[in-house]
């Protein structure tokens, strides 16, 4: 199916449920509930997405995670909030984070004029707009930045986000309603962040709580029930519509839902997901592709090459697994890209 083709489709399935009205039937005719540019104004609130490891500024010396003193989790927190206070920012937060899902959750906001909410594994939720300070922190365990390494006892993602929440930089959650309290507010998540957040999203009012709809392949096992239900499902034909890795699953699903409910109205998330469901309805599951995996001196001397010529860690991957039908999880073949690139 043309590219063409899936945007005619979607546009049509976006038109089919526009400006339904909260509560009524899907037999009932479609009304014109308000102009178009309020619907538009009314449809998101603010797009939330989670940091990347990849940023624009060396991280300030003190400010890596490895630089902490092993303990308890509250100590460990405790001491890495004494370094943020220490701290000074350099540049806003959407300029310091590289990462793709940043990039398109960026388009969204700025398409839809909301504005963007970081989840920062370093310094809780942040604006885009807030001046922060460069650091050097990952939740994944046996990463060189790994924070969960530095606790001695079990390490809890959702206590370590409360703790987060009460640093220097750091805004409430609540803050993601955005100005106007009917829209919807688009999050994607990945597994470890889902862990991190989900807890808090739980406590959310439920007037909020009703209008998240978060985004991320397989990220319901790892969120509470009540959370559970905001979650928008997509499969493997994403990627007809969005080429991508999977570690960006999440934003561009987001960015494809955004496209589908520019100019419609929020009801119920099930209205949401049928939209979905009917952009996909036409299009073919791809194929499952063979790859081969390689241990990881293979797999070095392999993209080497890609390192040395200045190829993205999401652009390696994408050939790694289109070109050269190699299999490699996200995580470790970012940890083995950033050893070949020193």
């Amino acid at each position: 199916m043309s590219k063409n083709t899936i945007t005619c489709l979607t546009a049509f399935h976006r038109h089919e449920l526009m400006d339904r009205a909260p509560g009524q039937s899907h037999d009932e005719p479609m009304q014109v509930t308000e102009s178009k540019r309020n619907v538009v104004e009314t449809c998101v609130s603010s797009v939330v997405v989670p940091c990347s490891s990849r940023k624009s500024k060396l991280s300030a010396p003190g400010l890596k995670a490895g630089s902490v003193t092993a303990g308890r989790q509250a100590t460990v927190a405790r001491r890495w909030q004494e370094k943020l206070h220490a701290a000074t920012p350099t540049s806003p937060a959407r300029d310091l984070y590289l990462g793709t899902s940043l990039k398109r959750a960026l388009r969204v906001s700025q398409d839809l004029e909301v504005p963007t909410w970081i989840i920062s594994a370093g310094l809780g939720l942040v604006g885009s707009a807030k001046a922060v300070p460069s650091y050097d922190l990952t939740l994944a365990p046996g990463a060189k930045a790994s924070i969960s390494d530095r606790v001695n006892d079990v390490f809890i993602p959702s206590e370590w986000w409360t703790e987060l929440q009460n640093g220097p930089y750091a805004c409430d959650l609540t803050d993601i309603s955005g100005d106007d309290s009917r829209g919807r507010v688009l999050i994607c998540l990945t597994k470890p962040y889902a862990q991190m957040i989900g807890p808090a999203l739980a406590q959310l009012p439920a007037a909020l709580l009703e209008r998240l709809r978060i985004f991320g392949p397989g990220i319901a096992a790892h969120l509470p029930t009540i959370v559970c239900s905001r979650v928008m499902l997509y499969d493997q034909r994403l990627d007809l519509i969005s080429p991508g890795i999977q570690l960006d699953a999440g934003a561009r699903a987001l960015e494809h839902f955004a496209s589908l409910i520019r100019d419609v109205l929020p009801t119920d998330p099930s209205d949401d997901q049928r939209l979905i469901d009917q952009a996909l309805a036409p299009l073919s599951r791809p194929k499952p592709v063979a790859r081969v995996r390689m241990d990881d001196m293979e797999l070095r001397a392999h993209i080497a090459p890609w390192a040395a010529e200045g190829l993205s860690v999401q652009g390696a991957l994408r050939r790694l697994r289109d070109n050269s039908h190699i299999s490699c999880e996200q995580r470790r073949f970012q940890r083995l890209y950033d050893e070949v690139r020193g």
